[in-house]
């Protein structure tokens, strides 16, 4: 098992693109890449970025390998077919959009699925068409950091988990990150995963977007070039949604 040790977000190279590892780590992100060549390599970290252990050539389990079926995919397609028998997918251009959380979900209460429900209101208040969303439970790597060494493994969480949406006819839980991986990986990269698997197995037009509570309002910084993020509010966190709502790339991307 991997040491809680690899995973080092507090270590911020003045120039992680100098490091050859490093450099294609960030160039396969399809959300970070376009950043830190617009705005240089410190705007990854400040986005949340993390040095994972993954080996430079994504080790047994490469980002883009979506042969390995582990995702369920039944309620976005149930979410597909009642789009279309209502007609919400007919304009053209109109993009069917699945939401993604991850995080520790040590346990999932209320709050979490509050969050992607909120999530879920102001986009379709916009017109966005959501057909489904996934909770995707952190590696044990990420979670014996996080809270230390007695956590539940990552096969308990995700059966817990998958047990405490199994009520919702739209929430999945998404066992990629936990029990695919051999290491912690970044959220951005949980994301292009999600998205390119729904798209190479349910609708190649499907579109992921992160859900985050305020806490980490910071992580919407990765998506200012691609992609997109929505930034619920939580409680004693009130003023940090503003602080990055008014940063420079995410005034500049709207």
């Amino acid at each position: 098992m991997s040491s809680p040790t690899r995973v080092t977000p507090a270590v911020t190279p003045a120039d992680p693109t100098a490091d050859p590892a490093l450099a294609r780590r960030l160039a396969r992100d399809p959300y970070l890449a376009p950043v830190v060549r617009r705005w240089g390599p410190a705007a990854a970290f400040e986005a949340g970025w993390f040095i994972d252990g993954d080996p430079p050539d994504g080790g047994a389990a490469p980002l883009d390998d979506v042969g390995w079926l582990c995702t369920p995919t039944a309620r976005v397609r149930a979410g597909l077919a009642t789009a279309r028998s209502r007609g919400r997918l007919r304009a053209t251009g109109t993009t069917p959009v699945v939401l993604l959380a991850t995080g520790g979900f040590h346990p999932l209460h209320g709050g979490h699925r509050a969050m992607m429900a909120a999530a879920r209101a102001a986009l379709e208040a916009r017109g966005t068409v959501v057909v489904g969303g996934y909770l995707s439970p952190g590696h044990d790597e990420y979670l014996r950091l996080k809270r230390g060494p007695g956590v539940t493994p990552a096969a308990a969480r995700v059966a817990g988990l998958a047990a405490a949406v199994a009520d919702s006819d739209w929430l999945e839980v998404d066992p990629w990150e936990a029990l695919a991986r051999r290491v912690a990986v970044n959220y951005t990269d949980v994301t292009a995963r999600l998205e390119a698997y729904l798209r190479a197995h349910v609708d190649p037009r499907i579109e992921v977007r992160y859900v985050c509570g305020a806490d980490n309002a910071r992580f919407a910084l990765a998506f200012t070039e691609a992609g997109g993020c929505v930034v619920v509010g939580r409680p004693g966190h009130e003023a940090t949604p503003a602080r990055w709502r008014h940063h420079p790339r995410v005034a500049r991307s709207g």
